[in-house]
């Protein structure tokens, strides 16, 4: 896409962010303002929304990495505000292939909300336990709140890219698995 910034390249694989982006503490600002936030809060927010771009940063670099795999190039990385794309050069040659591309991506956030379980489990859940109600203002000025965040979040983007709808991660499953099945 036009207008992309390069921000930095990891395996050979540039990554670059669209110039939208410059946008992003104006929206934290706005945020901020509308839900009279404060600093403790506003900070909460700027890092799970960190936090998010580098959970759909790494699920574009499981797709990448797999294509890199099974002999298929990606020519760079692009982070949107509305999420990641990573731009393969060309199709995989095999509807088996295009499968394990699209799967990756999802299962990097399967992968990073397993991560986070010891830490729900040993840290997060007494805290909760403990707590009469649980209120955004404490969810906001709490950072022991920030795994649970990436657990759920991470679930909810593999589950958002499995939807059977192409050109997301679902419908290029749906599309390889079609393709198997019908031998091509």
């Amino acid at each position: 896409m036009h207008r992309a910034i390069k921000i930095f390249t990891v395996a050979g694989i540039p990554v670059k962010v669209h110039w939208t982006f410059i946008f992003m503490p104006l929206l934290i600002w706005y945020m901020a303002w509308v839900y009279h936030l404060n600093a403790t809060q506003t900070l909460w927010v700027s890092c799970a929304i960190t936090v998010m771009l580098i959970c759909i940063l790494l699920h574009e670099f499981g797709h990448a990495l797999a294509a890199r795999k099974l002999n298929v190039s990606t020519s760079d990385i692009l982070l949107l505000p509305i999420g990641g794309l990573a731009r393969l050069e060309n199709l995989p040659s095999k509807a088996i292939h295009e499968l394990w591309i699209a799967i990756a991506g999802p299962a990097v956030n399967v992968l990073i909300a397993l991560i986070t379980i010891p830490y729900l489990v040993l840290v997060t859940a007494p805290r909760i336990a403990s707590v009469e109600f649980l209120t955004p203002e404490l969810i906001l000025t709490d950072f022991d709140f920030l795994p649970p965040f990436i657990f759920a979040m991470n679930l909810g983007l593999a589950a958002f890219n499995l939807l059977p709808a192409f050109p997301m991660d679902g419908g290029r499953v749906v599309r390889a698995l079609l393709a198997i099945r019908m031998g091509r």
